[in-house]
């Protein structure tokens, strides 16, 4: 009788220990420090001069009629480029570039956040395309979207 007591007894402490050394090497994987990504971090650029542009109203490509209403913000890679772009003839040209950009999209592209990066990568390539570089550097870092409505 008393092996049987004693024996539970160590199966019971040997449990206890392997819940609890279980317990500590789970809570410092997800509790403890972060990890890096690829062994390093990443350094995050800071954010570059902003230049609103307002709302955009686009028909889209679809035989149904659906429309999008955005809100959108230009990340410029040079601060200086702000002044240089706020001529209303660059405006005017920029928001024709994004309206004909998003024409030719259909309202199944734009539902998911992918195809909404994806529009976004496309409205910088097209500017980056048309407006003139600056100490070698492309204008546009980011397109922004502050609003994003799909009907």
């Amino acid at each position: 009788m008393m092996k049987r007591f004693l024996i539970i007894i160590i199966i019971g402490l040997v449990c206890l220990a392997l819940g609890v050394g279980g317990g500590i090497i789970l809570g410092n994987k997800f509790f403890g420090k972060p990890q890096p990504l690829n062994g390093s971090y990443k350094e995050i650029a800071k954010p570059g001069a902003m230049l609103p542009l307002g709302d955009f109203t686009v028909n889209l490509a679809d035989k149904d009629p659906h429309i999008v209403r955005f809100n959108l913000v230009l990340e410029l890679s040079d601060p200086t480029f702000v002044t240089t772009i706020s001529e209303q003839g660059w405006i005017s040209r920029i928001k024709n570039e994004i309206i004909l950009t998003c024409k030719n999209r259909y309202y199944d592209d734009l539902r998911t956040a992918d195809g909404i990066l994806a529009l976004a990568q496309d409205i910088a390539k097209r500017l980056n395309a048309v407006l003139p570089a600056i100490k070698d550097k492309l204008p546009v870092r980011n397109v922004l979207f502050q609003e994003f409505i799909l009907q």
